[in-house]
């Protein structure tokens, strides 16, 4: 049996590059309420095609991963889970209110970066921490935001705080 993943959109609408640009008032939880509703429906889209797909190919396992609900929990929770808070900041950046300036891009000479990345949801205005990118790839493999849900009996422990190690039965 062949197993794929495909992964959904996340809510490209809280990211801090989209809302550096936002001429209007961040209308859905601090995100931008229109490019949040496109992602929204580009993911019921694609997951409507997947079912035909899973209809043609019964011998395949076609796995939704749902990016999009994870990222909201981790936004909405991401105190909770050991970030402060400053979810719509980029840790590297070039100032203004998110940290973001398409004129100083991370990397460039006028940018910053904060000295605890680990404690920031977003790296660059369009990129997740490596953190971020930890604790969604374990909400992910636990199955919450996975359909149909992902069989964990393989994976036996995740080693270390980082999570870097995945050890299978």
């Amino acid at each position: 049996m062949t197993t794929i993943m495909v992964p959904g959109m996340i809510p490209a609408g809280c990211l801090p590059q989209p809302l550096s640009f936002n001429r209007d008032h961040p209308s859905i939880a601090g995100c931008i309420g229109w490019l949040n509703e496109l992602m929204i429906y580009h993911n019921d889209m694609l997951q409507k095609e997947l079912n035909r797909i899973r209809d043609h190919h019964p011998h395949a396992s076609i796995i939704y991963a749902d990016y999009y609900n994870s990222t909201v929990q981790l936004y909405h929770s991401a105190q909770e889970y050991g970030f402060n808070g400053k979810n719509f900041v980029a840790c590297c950046g070039g100032g203004g209110p998110y940290n973001y300036n398409f004129t100083a891009e991370c990397g460039d000479p006028l940018t910053t970066s904060c000295p605890y990345p680990s404690v920031f949801v977003n790296w660059d205005g369009n990129h997740f921490t490596e953190a971020a990118n930890r604790w969604m790839t374990r909400a992910i493999l636990e199955g919450r935001y996975t359909f149909p849900q992902i069989n964990t009996s393989c994976i036996s422990s995740v080693d270390g705080d980082d999570g870097t190690h995945l050890s299978s039965g």
